[in-house]
């Protein structure tokens, strides 16, 4: 009888742990290979070296994005174009989160900007901060809370543009990512967080820079864009032209898609 309830047991936990797998791995989109990244990019903010007409556009997160890599750097990259998502990266941030294992598990994140929440600081260093502040997690060896530019090779910029809109580029070293072994994908999920409900009945209120705008910021470093852009990405299908300011936007809501890839030599 013993044996046999020890046995049930066995079956039991063998089949939860299936389950768990599978949920992990459902509705995780096809692999396709990652573009390629070009010499030259300097992380900036500026996406000079991008192919803006390459970008994907997902329509739940309202983001103008590419991803690529080279042998040393995964980039992600934004241009934010409407009003109400500039307002919900600057005051929340981009979280970038992967899995090297082949599931949906978020094993590594990166968040840039970091909201800055001192109330002492003046416009000028609130603005530094948001510029240089990132926060990773899961990086063996690496601090939680880190400042651009850093030793282990994370980079990450923002900078206005003439015409009102924004630029994003984040670089993440590849050498600090373990894969599993056999496993050959690379499962990216892409969140962009929700800014705190105002307390007061008022709007949340992000100063973005107006014409002029700030020539980059952040770290600045080598590594690769992509003129190519994501062109293949897994989300191509739903690649439009992105909506105007007026569409609007819940702020206080995050959104987030997967996306799968294989990078090459994997």
């Amino acid at each position: 009888m013993k044996q046999s309830i020890k046995y049930a047991f066995a079956v039991l936990i063998s089949a939860m742990w299936l389950h768990h797998a599978s949920a992990q791995k459902k509705d995780l989109p096809a692999p396709v290979p990652m573009p390629k990244a070009p010499a030259g990019v300097t992380i900036d903010g500026q996406l000079s070296e991008w192919d803006a007409s390459s970008l994907v556009y997902n329509d739940d997160s309202k983001l103008k994005y590419a991803i690529t890599s080279d042998d040393s750097y995964l980039y992600i990259i934004a241009n934010l174009d409407q009003k109400a998502i500039r307002q919900k990266v600057l005051g929340a941030g981009i979280t970038i989160s992967i899995n090297t294992e082949g599931t949906k598990k978020k094993r590594y994140s990166f968040t840039y900007p970091v909201p800055v929440s001192d109330e002492s600081l003046n416009y000028v260093a609130k603005q530094h901060a948001r510029q240089t502040n990132a926060k990773t997690d899961g990086f063996k060896g690496v601090d939680d809370n880190i400042v651009l530019p850093e030793d282990h090779g994370f980079k990450g910029a923002f900078a206005f543009k003439d015409d009102g809109g924004m630029g994003y580029e984040i670089a993440i070293p590849l050498k600090a990512l373990t894969f599993k072994p056999g496993v050959n994908s690379l499962n990216i999920n892409i969140a962009v967080n929700a800014l705190d409900k105002p307390t007061g009945g008022g709007d949340t209120q992000v100063t973005s820079s107006g014409g002029g705008g700030s020539r980059g910021g952040g770290s600045r470093g080598g590594g690769g864009g992509s003129r190519g852009g994501s062109k293949g990405s897994p989300d191509a299908s739903t690649a439009t032209t992105a909506q105007k300011d007026d569409t609007p936007a819940d702020l206080y809501s995050a959104t987030d898609f997967w996306l799968s890839y294989t990078l090459p030599g994997k």
